[in-house]
């Protein structure tokens, strides 16, 4: 492979996703190559386009705090960048309600609403509602946090829908921070009659204003060199710092970054120590 003639130790970062695009443009001037499986950068922050519609391949929506990434993320975007104002809404049992469920029950049907507020209420009634930990395990978290009639009417079938995941097999501190947790007092009103309160981190979002979410890694992919596309990494010789690619292509490295999901990686470092080994069973 031409690049590494110059440099044959560069730094090797897995993955064309944005985490593997920001990686790479702020090495600046170091020696780096990335290589990406897919023929197209963006990782699952990709987008694709059926007639005059473009569908991402997930939720992106970007949620801007940090005065730095505002700066960059409008630079790379220019002018194709607007703020958008959640409106989203609920449909079960036959119905509409606004999100988020835990604090908008008005208008579903009596006993819903009844196990609800009651789970609700006991759970908070307990010393819990929202004073609870972040228990490891999502579904107690959930049970803890809503009580059984949340929990059951939406927070655990809403979230093993969306992660295609048991809700026991999710870890809190992965997905629990995003979850509303509403007063008391609001989930008593919100049983009571529609109300249009915002709730949760993400009532404003910037979205790009047109080509779905793929112009944004496709604007960082024209700041960054040597990207590797259809280059799906094989083997991992991690004692040598080699890589070897499905193409038989190959090279060695100073440094890996690694923006693969962890099981995935360590499939590709074989032999791996036993104890790293077992370690990784647990995954």
């Amino acid at each position: 492979m031409k690049p590494f003639k110059k440099n044959p130790n560069p730094i090797v970062i897995l993955g064309a996703g944005l985490t593997g695009l920001s990686a790479a443009y702020h090495l600046k001037e170091k020696q780096y190559v990335v290589f990406e499986k897919e023929n197209k950068v963006g990782g699952t922050a990709r987008s694709f386009r059926v007639k005059n519609f473009t569908f991402d391949m997930t939720g992106h929506l970007l949620h801007l705090h940090h005065p730095y990434t505002k700066k960059l993320i409008g630079k790379l975007l220019k002018g194709n960048l607007v703020l958008c104002h959640r409106d989203t809404w609920i449909f079960s049992n036959g119905l509409y309600t606004r999100f988020p469920f835990q604090a908008n029950t008005y208008g579903l049907p009596d006993k819903i609403v009844n196990d609800c507020v009651v789970g609700f209420f006991e759970t908070f009634n307990q010393g819990m509602g929202r004073k609870t930990s972040l228990e490891p395990n999502f579904k107690k978290w959930c049970l803890k946090t809503f009580g059984p009639g949340i929990s059951k009417h939406f927070m655990l079938p809403y979230n093993q829908k969306l992660f295609q995941t048991p809700a026991h097999q999710l870890t809190t501190d992965w997905c629990g921070p995003f979850v509303p947790t509403p007063l008391l007092e609001d989930v008593v009103r919100g049983a009571l009659k529609e109300k249009n309160k915002g709730f949760g981190y993400n009532q404003t979002f910037f979205y790009p204003k047109r080509g779905g979410i793929q112009t944004l890694p496709d604007a960082l992919s024209k700041e960054v060199k040597n990207i590797f596309l259809g280059s799906e990494v094989r083997k991992i010789d991690w004692r040598n710092k080699k890589v070897f690619l499905s193409n038989n292509n190959g090279t060695r490295y100073s440094s890996l970054v690694n923006t693969l999901p962890l099981p995935e990686l360590l499939k590709k470092m074989n032999p791996l120590p036993a104890e790293v080994r077992k370690a990784s069973r647990r995954l």
